[in-house]
């Protein structure tokens, strides 16, 4: 029993010990909180830049920006989303739907697909329509997808022509 109660008292104290002695020359992590990775978008990249916003803040300026088109009612935020909208509409930085490749390779992708659908149904009479239905959604995607592209650069042109006349 004696060898038990020794046991957990070198338990006790010797892991926490142990520990301690084991990271006590560790470095701090290399990125802090809130600081951007490597694969996120040139937005929140020149946020943090120009304006040291954690990721929170980051996301709230952005969607006042781009969703509602709107400065955001915290005064510590204004000035960023000002300054991002600024940019988006001198075409500095491009919103973060603006990947219009992505719309025109959809608008693509749908066209081909069309066309393949449409040739199988004139060589082959039997289930010659049944893709229709998904290539013609591919090219309403990218048809929304290039609309809500020009919307949200249209709502960060008009946060600044706002701004400017106020």
């Amino acid at each position: 029993m004696a060898w038990a109660l020794v046991l957990v008292a070198v338990i006790a104290v010797g892991l926490p010990g142990a520990a301690w002695w084991l990271s006590r020359n560790l470095k701090p992590p290399a990125l802090p909180l809130g600081r951007p990775t490597p694969r996120s978008d040139p937005i929140d990249r020149w946020l943090f830049d120009h304006y040291q916003l954690g990721t929170v803040a980051r996301g709230q300026v952005k969607t006042a920006v781009f969703i509602e088109g709107q400065v955001p009612g915290e005064p510590a935020l204004r000035p960023a989303a000002l300054g991002l909208a600024a940019e988006v509409a001198a075409g500095n930085l491009r919103s973060p739907r603006a990947y219009r490749w992505i719309a025109w390779a959809l608008i693509a992708e749908g066209a081909c697909l069309t066309a393949a659908v449409l040739a199988v149904a004139v060589l082959k009479s039997t289930f010659g329509l049944a893709g229709l239905p998904v290539s013609l959604q591919q090219l309403a995607l990218g048809a929304v997808m290039m609309w809500a592209t020009r919307r949200q650069v249209e709502r960060a042109r008009r946060l600044t022509g706002e701004v400017s006349s106020v």
